[in-house]
């Protein structure tokens, strides 16, 4: 606010919206009044033209960037007039002023003229996309071909799309003849088939922006030929077929096809050759067996089919079509040409399987498809077929209609008695539902529901007053209702209670008997109401009612009174003091010193006020007294008495009171601590201490046998439990034996009087010796020792021994080291009472030699060398050197000392090691030279190049002339080490590598090195042909649901392509594609009927094809109509729900008359919901309603009462968003009407949740903070007068996804969490796999906080990958999960054997799962199962069994599973030779 002079000025900084309205100013009485309004500032961009082209390659991104004048402002782009959202193609970024559009991954399409608009103004930007220069990312290779065969040239561009043209030698080639060109993808294929040296030369492919090229040669062919051919074979079922065939040169290799699979020789294919020819003959032919055999010798190939023969099976009856009626019995019937197991019943396309109502009938070659009972679900196209034909026919079945023959009555019943409500339908076994106010009833203890034939009862018993209400039944298009009256008998007092007197503190229980269980009581006290509190307990069990008071006072006397509503009964309390006695009096006690002492009293009543006391002090809980009660009984201890604790003990129990005496018997005293000899010097004082066990124990002092007294000459103190006697003034008379007496014990000792101070009379000397010579020290006193004098060495007290002399001769003192060592070297001290005299001891060490010198040694490479040496004495310390180098203990270096010799130990010679050696000690040295002799190593068994099968193991042995010399393995140069793939391994001198699971691209050089010394050998590994283990299957699947192609190929490292109708497929969110080991798929989501077709996967050398047909969902009603009773003038609604939107127009009848969308009628339909509603009810709408939709249907009743006369203006149908307040009005005739709310039949109540309210003649009633729970029909009903009835509907408010689920992987056996988030809380939450909805509980676990919703599945399984969908009704999140599967590993593995020839054998092994691909190996070659093996496995356990053992059955076994896999050694030992017949001694004649 501003005042300058006259003027008045309001400024307003900041205007807001909320600041406009009428603003005053006031001065005296006038008044100037001033309308303020807002209006909202026009939104603009600060660069108004962008006159440059984006120009951009395409796949780059687009940015496209302006401001605003306002940072509120909303913008909205547009691309050539269309408005963009927001996508994974478009991105939009608002920071303060800066509005950006971002176009991700452009293509040509995505140029244009792109805007961004706000309310006011608008800004365009114009964009360009130009297309990515080609390139060659693979160039061609260079190629060398066989003459007369197929020549084969590939490149590869950066993207799919653009023309290449091929040269040869400058000369463009076209297509056609022997030049085939193709496009796969971005690659670029030039054929030229039957090679000639012609073709040689370079070949170039250029495109717009760049060329390769690559030089091909030619190579003389083997000529190989087949001489003769394949012929076609026709085999019956059961017999054997044979094919044979004939090459030249007879060297060929020749390998047989089976459906273009490789056939190993086993019991079902016999392979045979000699010379030339070569045979294949297949065993007992199947159909399975049936198709096309090839021969493939060394490129030359020819092919020749196997027809197997059988007789066909056709229909000489066909299926005719059937109309039955429900519940009815069904049979299609057909009759074979013979009979036959090849025989297969489905329902639009989908095999059937006997299963109770159905079941399929076999009479020779008669057969029958039999419904028991026909349901209208059975209803469709049923077909027969067999191998060689097929037949189908419609079955049709017709709906019953049911009526009510016997409707629900209104019924009155007592509470507790049981009632049974009947109806009687047109239909016996007609499935109905029981309901009270619109709540589902089902059987329980008080409820039975039973259905005998027709009728259909509700037995109700025990019945309660909440059991009152609306009862229906509703069956398949028809409904009855009747209302359940229920009344409640009065609750009288059965059994009184009675008048009681008691003592103080007792507990008091009133008990009185009502005639029902149910009844309220309320319990007085001289007319207040009592309430359940610390002192008052009210209880009810069954018909019992209880009063209890806990510790009556004398307050508490009065009259007490029990009420209910209908009667009551009343008695006196009468409460009198309590005489407290002792009942058990205290006891004297007698105990020792330091034990317990306890004191027992009991009293004659529970909770009794009491204290304890010694004389007439109270006793308090200390560490050594404790006191406890237990029930009436109190008791108090002492732990430990001291005589101080003796005397009077008192209990006092309120005015009772009981006392004893406590004595405490005096512990006899005990020396503790003794007195010791003393010598005391002469005219000064001397102390003599004790310590006993008690500090008032009394002491007597004696010296020798006559006691002491205090005076001058003694002291005598006693200082807690020290006992002291000082003796002042000693002389000569006073060294005596001295004695404290405490009567239980005594103690002495002697006192030693020395007569004057002792003083050094001559010095101790300096000593210095070469050990081991003696040292001497003497020393004179100036008197004789009473008391023996210490001598000590470098402060440690010296103790006469074998090298310790110590002499005394009158005052002269000596001490003598025998024997000494340069460490006892020090000072040297006497003391003599407080005279000491110190000297200094110093011995020379005695001067070290060599003894015996190092001696030159000669060693082995790889072998020890010991070079030792002695000296003239123990070293000190030794120092080993070589060289110059010192070197330290380790375990190259062993280091050794035994008293005068040293020794050095050389682990592991090598060549380094030759020098010489030096060994030290102070000025002592001595050298000697150590010579090692080098190895020479020698390869004795050398590498052999190896080739071997892709998935094998290769085995690569070198063998050297030493055991322990350290080698390595290479691969192309590369270390190998040993690991999940390579096993190195060495057993004396011979080296192994294998190398495990071996893949094509495993091949190169692998190098053996030992030292310098190195060796090659070439390994290579043959590529396996891909085939399907097991194909595509033709595949069924539904609209909007999901489909899954699968099939396996031979080995995992495959490349498949996928293909629809020839057009590769890409992964992306139509299509996934999955790749796990040799398993590969194909997942298609949302499926639409463009779906179907013919798909396939390629894997280069073979191709698999299924077919997919999409059909349509099946269709049904979800929620049935519901029958309605309205007064005429009113509104109605009915509404219909299908399982899924239906393309088929609806029709409505009302009483038999069809009615359409107009007038009082309004029909209308969203998704999968149907509604009619029914403006101004008049009597002639009554009757039945009935919903059709193709061959759908729905039936209900209308009931039309009278026109009301009491209300003017009806309830009206509403909707509220769930969370928010809903208001039902309706207008009575009369404003002193009284009315009753209800909701589906159930009285309404004021309250937190409903409002209530009259205005006049408009009754209002508000529903607060609405939830699903309150949708449904509510009712104003005027007493005495009409009823008004109208529906609330809640609408789920649109929620939104503030946090999507996202894509998961986990291992099987582990859990997954999937979580996503909504803005607002749903009232409902579905979680679905696939389509199929899933439910809470065993490995689901489910929660909900607020809009965080989450679920987790534990324990995965393989089978739960799959996409999963969090459904809130308005929005639905999806995300993948993928569970990785573990792989097998083998707990138990096999065991080496050892057998004798003949004998069989088993082989075992353990996998951690049920493994579905184990594969039995004998070295690299795959066992099958036969005469000679036999193979089982039960659960997680594998067997291979081998028959009748020969000695060439030896050698290493395996068992493979996936990248897993087992080994052992079998040594079968042949038998020694032995006679069967044995030579006969002869006799012959001459000639």
């Amino acid at each position: 606010m501003e005042s300058k002079g006259k003027t008045r000025e309001l400024v307003i900084e900041k205007m807001d919206k909320k600041d406009a309205g009428e603003y005053t100013c006031e001065a005296g009485t006038e008044k100037l009044a001033f309308k303020l309004q807002s209006t909202d500032v026009a939104v603009k961009f600060q660069k108004k033209l962008v006159k440059d082209t984006c120009v951009v390659q395409a796949s780059e991104n687009v940015v496209l960037t302006t401001e605003l004048t306002a940072e509120s402002g909303n913008v909205k782009w547009f691309r050539d007039g269309v408005e963009v959202k927001e996508s994974s193609k478009y991105e939009m970024k608002k920071d303060g002023l800066s509005r950006t559009l971002i176009v991700k991954s452009t293509e040509a399409k995505d140029s244009g003229t792109y805007s961004c608009q706000t309310a006011d103004d608008k800004l365009e930007f114009k964009v360009q996309v130009k297309d990515a220069a080609l390139k060659f990312v693979v160039p061609l290779k260079p190629a060398t071909v066989e003459l007369g065969g197929t020549l084969s040239l590939i490149c590869e561009l950066n993207q799919p799309s653009g023309d290449v043209v091929w040269h040869h030698d400058g000369r463009e080639i076209k297509p056609g003849g022997r030049y085939s060109v193709r496009t796969d993808g971005a690659k670029r294929v030039l054929t030229v088939t039957g090679m000639t040296k012609e073709d040689e030369g370079e070949y170039r492919c250029e495109c717009k922006n760049d060329k390769t090229s690559a030089k091909v040669t030619s190579k003389a062919p083997r000529q190989v030929r087949l001489t003769t051919k394949l012929n076609n074979v026709a085999a019956m079922e059961g017999k054997d077929a044979i094919f044979k065939c004939a090459v030249s040169p007879a060297d060929v290799n020749v390998k047989w096809f089976h459906n273009d699979i490789p056939i190993t020789a086993g019991s079902k294919y016999k392979l045979e050759h000699g010379g030339s020819s070569h045979s294949l003959t297949i065993i007992s032919v199947t159909q399975k067996d049936a198709g096309e055999i090839s021969v493939d010798a060394e490129g030359k190939s020819c092919k020749a089919t196997l027809q197997v023969q059988h007789e066909p099976v056709t229909f000489k009856k066909k299926l005719d079509n059937l109309t039955v009626e429900e519940q009815s019995e069904a049979k299609l019937e057909v009759e074979l040409s013979k009979a036959s197991d090849e025989v297969r019943w489905m329902k639009n396309s989908v095999v059937l399987q006997p299963a109770g109502n159905m079941e399929i009938r076999v009479n020779g070659a008669k057969q029958a498809l039999v419904f028991k009972s026909v349901t209208y679900a059975d209803r469709g196209i049923y077909s027969c077929e067999t191998l060689d034909d097929k037949t189908q026919a419609k079955l049709s079945v017709e709906m019953k209609k049911i009526q009510v023959i016997k409707a629900l009555t209104e019924t009155k019943a007592h509470e507790t008695e049981t009632v049974t409500l009947e109806v009687e339908l047109s239909q016996a076994d007609v499935e109905g539902s029981w309901s009270r106010d619109g709540a589902k009833l089902k059987s329980g203890a008080n409820c039975r529901i039973t259905a005998l034939g027709k009728k259909h009862a509700l037995t109700l018993s025990s019945l309660k007053k909440e059991d009152a209400g609306t009862i229906s039944f509703q069956a398949e298009g028809v409904h009855t209702s009747a209302k359940l009256i229920i009344t409640e008998p009065p609750a009288m007092i059965s059994k009184p209670i009675m008048d009681i007197s008691v003592a103080e503190k007792e507990k008091v229980t009133f008990e009185c008997e009502v005639s029902r269980t149910n009844a309220d009581v309320k319990w007085f006290k001289d007319d207040v109401e009592l309430k359940p509190g610390k002192n008052f307990g009210i209880h009810s069990l069954g018909r019992k009612r209880s009063l209890v008071i806990n510790k009556c006072t004398p307050e508490d006397g009065g009259t007490y009174i029990c009420r209910t509503p209908d009667d009551n009964t009343s008695a006196k309390l009468t409460v009198h003091a309590r005489e407290i006695k002792i009942v058990k009096k205290l006891e004297d006690v007698e105990v020792m010193e330091k034990e317990s002492a306890s004191f027992v009293c009991e009293v004659s009543h529970d909770e009794v006020e009491c204290q304890w006391y010694k004389g007439n002090t109270k006793l308090k809980v200390s560490d050594n007294i404790k006191m406890r009660q237990e029930g009436r009984t109190y008791v108090l201890l002492f732990k430990s008495v001291t005589p101080e604790d003796m005397g009077e003990i008192k209990f006092a129990a309120e005015k009772a009171s009981s006392t004893a005496k406590l004595k405490v018997k005096e512990l006899p005293v005990k020396f503790v601590k003794k007195l010791r000899d003393k010598i005391a010097m002469y005219k000064h004082r001397g102390h003599l201490e004790c310590q006993v066990s008690r500090a008032s124990a009394k002491v007597k002092w004696f010296k020798n046998k006559t006691e002491i007294r205090a005076g001058k000459k003694y002291e005598i103190k006693s200082e807690d439990v020290y006992r002291k006697l000082t003796i002042n003034d000693v002389d000569d008379g006073d060294e005596d034996t001295y004695t404290c007496d405490a009567t239980d014990d005594k103690t002495s000792c002697k006192l030693l009087v020395e007569e004057q101070s002792i003083s050094i009379v001559r010095e101790l000397s300096s000593v210095e010796v070469t050990e081991p010579f003696a040292a001497v020290f003497e020393v004179e006193i100036s008197m004789e020792l009473v008391k023996p004098p210490i001598w000590t060495l470098s402060g440690v007290a010296v103790q006469e021994g074998a090298d310790v002399e110590m002499e005394k001769e009158g005052t002269l003192h000596r001490l003598t080291f025998k024997k000494t060592k340069a460490s006892m070297t020090g000072p040297v001290q006497f003391t003599a009472g407080k005279s000491k005299s110190l000297a200094q001891l110093t011995v020379k060490e005695r001067p070290l030699e060599i003894a015996e010198p190092i001696k030159d040694v000669k060693a082995k490479e790889k072998s020890s060398a010991i070079l030792s040496c002695k000296f003239s004495a123990s070293p000190k310390e030794v120092n080993w050197y070589k060289g110059q180098a010192p070197l330290a203990a380790s375990d190259k270096y062993n280091i050794k000392q035994d008293a005068t010799r040293a020794q050095l130990t050389i682990h592991k010679l090598t060549v380094e090691d030759t020098g010489e050696y030096r060994c030290q000690s102070g000025p002592a040295e001595t050298k000697g030279t150590l010579h090692v002799e080098a190895r020479e190593i020698k390869i004795t068994k050398h590498l052999a190049d190896t080739e071997v099968d892709e998935d094998s193991d290769a085995v690569f042995t070198c063998e050297i002339n030493y055991a322990d010399e350290e080698v390595q393995w290479l691969l192309n140069d590369k270390v190998l080490f040993t690991n999940e793939v390579n096993t190195i391994t060495h057993e004396g001198k011979t080296h192994k590598l294998t190398l495990k699971n071996l893949a094509p691209q495993d091949g190169g050089t692998i190098s053996f090195q030992v030292r310098k010394l190195k060796e090659s050998a070439t390994l290579k590994v043959k590529e396996k042909r891909a085939v399907f283990l097991k194909s595509l299957d033709d595949v069924i699947g539904e609209e909007k649901g999901m489909i899954t192609l699968a099939c396996e190929a031979s080995k995992p490292r495959v490349s498949p392509t996928w293909r629809k109708e020839g057009k590769v497929l890409k992964a992306g969110p139509k299509y996934e594609l999955l790749h796990t080991g040799k398993s590969l798929g194909l997942i298609i989501k949302d499926v639409t009927k463009d779906d179907a077709g013919e798909y396939s996967c390629d894997l280069g050398t073979e191709v698999s094809k299924s077919k997919v047909t999409v059909r349509e969902i099946g269709i049904g009603i979800t929620k049935w109509l519901k029958s309605a009773e309205v007064n005429e003038g009113e509104t109605c609604s009915f509404e219909c729900i299908l399982s899924r939107e239906s393309t088929d127009d609806c029709s409505w009848t009302v009483n038999g008359q069809a009615v359409t969308n107009g007038g009082r009628f309004k029909i209308s339909s969203k998704g999968r919901k149907y509604m009619l509603t029914i403006q101004d009810v008049t009597p002639a709408d009554a009757g039945e309603v009935v919903f059709n939709i193709k061959d759908l249907s729905s039936k209900t009743t209308l009931t039309v009462e009278g026109k009301a006369s009491s209300v003017s203006k009806a309830l009206q149908n509403i909707s509220a968003v769930q969370g928010e307040d809903a208001v039902f009005t309706c207008e009575v005739i009369q404003a002193s009407s009284t009315v009753k709310w209800a909701k589906e039949g159930k009285a309404i109540k004021k309250s937190q949740k409903y409002d209530i309210s009259q205005q006049d003649k408009v009754m209002k009633l508000i529903i607060h903070n609405v939830s699903a729970q309150d949708s449904g029909e509510y009712s104003c009903e005027v007493i005495g007068g009409a009823t008004t009835k109208a529906k609330l509907e809640i609408k789920e408010p649109i929620h939104k996804f503030t946090k999507a689920l996202k894509d998961s992987q986990a291992d099987e056996n582990s859990s997954v969490t999937l979580q996503c988030e909504t803005a607002q809380t749903p009232s409902t939450v579905i979680w679905l796999k696939g389509h199929t909805e899933l439910k809470p509980g065993g490995r689901y676990e489910m929660s909900q906080k607020e809009g965080v919703l989450t679920l987790t599945i534990k324990q995965l399984e393989e089978k739960d990958t799959d996409i999963y969908t969090c459904d809130v009704g308005t929005a639905k999140s999806m995300a993948k999960v993928t569970v990785k599967a573990l792989p097998a590993t083998f707990n138990e593995t096999l065991k080496n054997q050892d057998k004798k020839e003949g004998e069989t054998v088993t082989l075992r092994c353990k996998s951690s799962t049920p493994a579905a691909n184990i594969q039995w190996k004998k070295g690299s070659e795959i066992l099958t199962p036969g005469e000679k093996y036999g193979m089982t496995q039960k659960e997680t356990i594998c067997e291979l069994q081998i028959m009748n053992l020969k000695v060439e059955d030896s050698g290493e076994y395996s068992c493979v599973c996936g990248d897993q896999k087992t080994s052992a050694t079998l040594k079968v030992n042949a038998l020694p030779l032995t006679f069967k017949q044995k030579l006969e001694n002869q006799e012959a004649e001459e000639g």
